[in-house]
């Protein structure tokens, strides 16, 4: 009955070395299914989580802690990308590049045109004081073929947008108004 059942009349059933469960290692078993050398890597990534779950860190801009998933390497300081966003713009570091870029990519413009053509105010109300989230001139265009009509002011920006580039609805916003 042992031949048919295992092939052999030995009391011990044949050795069967196990290996490392890492596909491709092939290396002896160790412990867990994993050779030293896995098992030790595996031992120190879990070292690494417990540590950063003990020791919060927090957020430089808001002061919530950091989750453990967004401290790659011990190297983020902030708990979003939100937070680090604001942090570059309120330190200036990112509004230069990213106007520079916005303007060539939406527009043809440079920088340096912009600038030229911001000297003479809104092209409706003629002021040079620049308002809004981001102090400076909003350039407007026909949303239709892209052109670009002039540069305007927040305000003027806005009243244009609220009435939908509409010439009918600002007359009769005019005819109202007198």
């Amino acid at each position: 009955m042992r031949v048919e059942r295992t092939g052999t009349t030995d009391d011990r059933p044949p050795f069967v070395p196990r290996v490392c469960s890492v596909p491709g290692c092939g290396k002896p078993y160790a412990g867990r299914g994993l050779c030293d050398n896995h098992w030790q890597q595996q031992w120190q990534k879990e070292k690494r989580m417990a540590a950063k779950l003990a020791n919060p860190r927090e957020c430089v801009s808001c002061g919530e802690p950091i989750p453990p998933t967004r401290r790659w390497k011990g190297q983020t300081s902030y708990c979003s990308r939100k937070c680090k966003t604001q942090a570059f713009v309120a330190a200036g570091k990112q509004t230069k590049c990213a106007r520079r870029s916005y303007l060539k990519r939406n527009y043809g413009l440079t920088v340096e045109e912009v600038e030229e053509m911001a000297a003479d105010g809104c092209d409706i109300c003629g002021t040079t004081e620049w308002m809004g989230r981001y102090p400076s001139p909003h350039v407007d265009h026909d949303h239709t073929t892209g052109e670009v009509r002039g540069l305007l002011c927040h305000n003027c920006n806005l009243g244009i947008g609220y009435f939908h580039e509409n010439p009918e609805v600002l007359r009769a916003a005019i005819d109202y108004l007198c």
